[in-house]
């Protein structure tokens, strides 16, 4: 006796009839009542759209800008900062000696240094684990990179004030204008992602059925 295609009905000849028992414990499989089958699981996969690979080149190109634009500042305009930094905290220590002052400086410096050096190693693997997941269409990549792009227009603001000498220290114009236009981008292109993240997916995916089976692994 046929079935409809959900398995939800059957045709006893002249109308369709509930193939399920009220409390849906059974199912009439055209001879008897019998255990309704476990449906099989749909497998889906992610299909790539033309912005999926445009978002990636975005998202790369954006980020190494950024990282060209601190590894041109950082060693004049940051190390500047961080040579002013020192020199408040020992000034504002009650009169060391010339000795004692040429001593912190250096054990102050050589923190700062390590510290530095710290964290531009934590940059490599983090940017390093970034770029593989762009690379490999990582979800939670996708989402970092949108956060990223609308927090990055909050440093505006601070920026701004530091450029007019209200902050700790003063930030030239040479350096505000291309962050504020590149926070600006970023965020423009965090809107996009989240409209193409409602039209396709994330990374502009569109996920699909692709036949019965157990799923497989998706990034």
């Amino acid at each position: 006796m046929p079935h409809s295609p959900d398995g939800e009905w059957f045709w006893n000849g002249q109308e369709w009839i509930a193939a399920r028992s009220p409390d849906r414990a059974w199912w009439w499989d055209g001879a008897g009542w019998v255990p309704p089958k476990a449906p099989v699981p749909v497998r889906f996969e992610y299909q790539a759209t033309p912005w999926t690979r445009r978002l990636q080149l975005m998202v790369v190109g954006l980020t190494v800008l950024g990282l060209a634009v601190v590894a041109i500042t950082f060693p004049t305009l940051f190390n500047q900062i961080v040579q002013q930094s020192i020199d408040r905290a020992i000034s504002s220590q009650p009169g060391p000696a010339p000795a004692d002052a040429a001593q912190l400086h250096r054990m102050m410096a050589a923190t700062m240094n390590a510290a530095l050096a710290f964290a531009l190693v934590l940059s490599i693997g983090l940017y390093g684990v970034l770029f593989l997941g762009v690379w490999k269409l990582w979800r939670w990549v996708f989402w970092y990179f949108v956060v990223v792009g609308f927090l990055a227009v909050l440093a505006i603001p601070q920026d701004v004030l530091y450029a007019l000498g209200l902050g700790p220290y003063r930030l030239p114009l040479a350096f505000i204008v291309p962050s504020a236009l590149q926070a600006l981008v970023w965020l423009a292109l965090s809107i996009w992602m989240v409209v193409l993240y409602r039209r396709h997916g994330t990374w502009a995916r569109r996920r699909v059925p692709v036949g019965n089976g157990p799923r497989g692994g998706l990034s």
